[in-house]
């Protein structure tokens, strides 16, 4: 009798460093050879029934098949997905900005990674009051002056984002230009 599958792939989540398998089970006449595929490409020397991977890195995650053949014929499972849960990843920094006193002023970070992020702005290190989302508005007033970075953090880990300077300059300071007429 030509393979069958019985039970496919399950779907498998874990955190990235930790261990995942997935296996199959299959009807119909022995022996049996098995070829599992992430992505459509096969895996060399993954040829059993089930498919150990240790210390699963986010590039592991995708779609897991198996092509089981006997001399009957062959047959492909359905795919079992394999997530891989990662910690933050900040892709983009906050920027340095200057502005005129009484003009806000912005910073914003972006991440990658798995789950819900927490957000922690800090002054020069130590925490802003409030200070828990991807952006942070300042008033622009003469204390908002500093070194600003935030801490992204998930339930795998913390990043800390490079450091971004606001500079606020009063109004005062800004360069006046008079044209005096054509005599």
């Amino acid at each position: 009798l030509p393979p069958t599958v019985s039970t496919a792939p399950a779907n498998v989540t874990v955190n990235q460093g930790q261990s995942a398998t997935l296996s199959v089970s299959v009807a119909g006449t022995e022996p049996f050879t098995y070829q599992w595929r992430r992505n459509g490409v096969a895996i060399e020397g993954a040829t059993g029934a089930s498919l150990a991977l240790s210390a699963v890195q986010a590039s592991a995650g995708g779609s897991y098949t198996v092509t089981i053949t006997n001399s009957a014929g062959s047959v492909t499972s359905s795919a079992g997905v394999l997530t891989v849960n990662t910690a933050p990843v900040i892709t983009q920094q906050p920027r340095s900005v200057a502005v005129l006193s009484g003009a806000s002023a912005t910073l914003s970070v972006a991440a990658t990674g798995s789950s819900s992020f927490s957000y922690q702005w800090r002054k020069y290190g130590v925490a802003v009051a409030g200070a828990t989302n991807a952006s942070l508005v300042l008033s622009g007033s003469a204390a908002d002056a500093a070194n600003y970075d935030v801490q992204v953090s998930n339930g795998l880990g913390t990043t800390t984002s490079a450091v971004a300077q606001v500079a606020v300059a009063s109004a005062a300071a800004a360069p006046v230009i008079t044209v005096q007429p054509a005599a």
